[in-house]
């Protein structure tokens, strides 16, 4: 009721305490951490946090601004430090058979900010946010980023319906909150959540008929979602057919943010410009640009600015070993499950919204989570 940040701050301070509790486990339990089996994840991490530590400080920006990043964001050092810890035990856990509990909590996560959001879209939210969008905001203080949110949770909803253990209780309540989805997207007034789930079931049904050894038709599905993604793509940077749907204010908008980023690299390649320092820097890339903003609008951009292209090429490894590894598992029919398809529809949607957004603390957890997964 009275706190100037209720959002980003105490999402902050859960997300260190979660990744500092974790490390600490790690540490005390350090004899049952199967480091030989995710020595790639060690090392990745490693150099990620080391060109993080160069980067904050010898980029000249303010270190201790850099740390606990800009208020309202809270994208700093601190941050991507607990993601990271929180990426290497999500993997650990599902080495070690943890997975579905994690998974689990996606479902819970889901229906309460569901149930939460329709309540606000109700006009019955008991509490009096400070808001100039859609009320829709759940709890991530932006219609957007709770549009994304539940676009993400939902391809993973829909991916379990097809369960075959699954009774037929279970399997029509994930139908019920998948419809309860689509009304949580649609009440957002944002387009976000229906680009991410649209992207995570399309990749969850190609999966699926992976499964069912239908190659053909899984090859001609994934065609068409990688020429429907290059339609939407070119569309998004005001050409083809779809242009003149998408090239609306925000995303024209956008464009210039994404512009602005390249150039920023451009001109610090080595070190970036500092963790969130985007809005100092934003008008010295575009002279004479009106407007300001404190993100790129894309989290690979934001990184890149950030921390230079090192930290870009660090970031887009590790999403690359994590796709790497969905192909593994593909190929190995044997060990192939539901759940990871689930996995892989969730992350395949977080990617997706990543290209377009803002890293925001709610939706960031569960990438890095779903990453390590």
């Amino acid at each position: 009721y009275n706190a100037i940040d209720p959002i980003n701050a105490p999402k902050m301070f859960f997300l260190v305490i979660t990744a500092f509790v974790c490390g600490s486990l790690g540490v005390f339990f350090r004899k049952e951490l199967r480091l030989a089996e995710l020595k790639v994840h060690v090392i990745l991490l490693l150099l990620f946090l080391l060109q993080m530590l160069i980067v904050m400080f010898f980029s000249g920006s303010n270190v201790s601004v850099q740390f606990f990043g800009t208020f309202g964001r809270n994208t700093g050092f601190l941050t991507y430090f607990s993601l990271a810890i929180i990426f290497y035990f999500s993997a650990h856990a599902s080495i070690n058979g943890s997975t579905k509990y994690l998974l689990n909590s996606l479902t819970v996560v889901l229906t309460i900010s569901g149930v939460y959001g329709g309540i606000q879209a109700l006009g019955l939210d008991p509490i009096p946010w400070d808001n100039i969008f859609s009320p829709v905001i759940g709890f991530l203080g932006n219609p957007n980023f709770q549009s994304a949110f539940i676009g993400i949770l939902g391809t993973f909803a829909f991916t379990l319906i097809f369960d075959s253990s699954l009774g037929r209780m279970r399997r029509s309540l994930l139908s019920l909150l998948m419809i309860f989805t689509l009304f949580g997207i649609y009440s957002t007034n944002s387009w976000q959540g229906f680009f991410n789930l649209a992207a995570g079931i399309g990749v969850a049904l190609v999966l699926l008929l992976f499964r069912i050894n239908q190659t053909k038709l899984a090859a001609a599905t994934l065609s068409i979602g990688v020429l429907g993604s290059i339609i939407v793509a070119l569309g998004i940077l005001n050409f083809g057919p779809l242009a003149p749907i998408l090239t609306k204010a925000s995303l024209a908008a956008r464009r210039l943010y994404w512009e602005a980023a390249v150039n920023l690299m451009g001109k610090e390649p080595l070190l970036g410009i500092g963790f969130d320092g985007f809005g100092d820097w934003y008008r010295r890339s575009w002279p004479g640009v009106s407007g300001v903003t404190d993100t790129a609008h894309n989290v690979p951009l934001d990184i890149g600015a950030s921390g230079g292209f090192p930290l870009l090429v660090l970031h887009l490894a590790i999403i690359g070993f994590a796709l790497l590894s969905i192909i593994k598992v593909v190929k190995r029919k044997g060990d192939f499950d539901v759940y990871f398809a689930a996995i892989v529809a969730a992350w395949v949607a977080y990617q997706a919204q990543s290209i377009i957004s803002i890293n925001q603390l709610g939706l960031g957890v569960w990438g890095w989570s779903l990453t390590g997964l």
